[in-house]
């Protein structure tokens, strides 16, 4: 439930008229601020999120790549469609950049626990 809702955020923040996010009222002012100040981060940072999300529910990292990655191409692409922004091949590298930081931290979480879970048991 947490990715879909992660999933939708990413979507309605892409796809509002307006790409800066300073006067936003569904984000507090201080990151609006640091959204727009930043902009190649604010588009790497859920997805880095994201790809925790999803390397946790099922270990797949080659599928995930691929998806996450579609997904972030997909979301800069349809910003074609919308007037007042545009499609960047810049954030579409940061976008998938955020996705492989966050899969291989995902990945090395889960590894970390499991060494872990096992050395408590012997």
């Amino acid at each position: 439930m947490l990715i879909v809702l992660l999933i939708a955020l990413i979507l309605l923040l892409s796809w509002i008229k307006n790409s800066m996010f300073t006067n936003l009222s569904l984000m507090p002012s201080w990151l609006g601020v640091w959204c727009d100040e930043f902009p190649r981060f604010r588009t790497a940072i859920p997805f880095f999120f994201l790809s925790i999300l999803v390397i946790s529910v099922e270990r797949k990292f080659l599928k995930y790549l691929v998806i996450n990655c579609a997904l972030v191409i997909f979301v800069e692409l349809t910003q074609l469609l919308i007037p007042t922004r545009h499609c960047d091949v810049y954030d579409m590298l940061w976008g998938c950049g955020g996705v492989i930081v966050g899969l291989l931290l995902g990945h090395l979480l889960q590894v970390f626990y499991i060494f872990n879970s096992k050395q408590t048991h012997n």
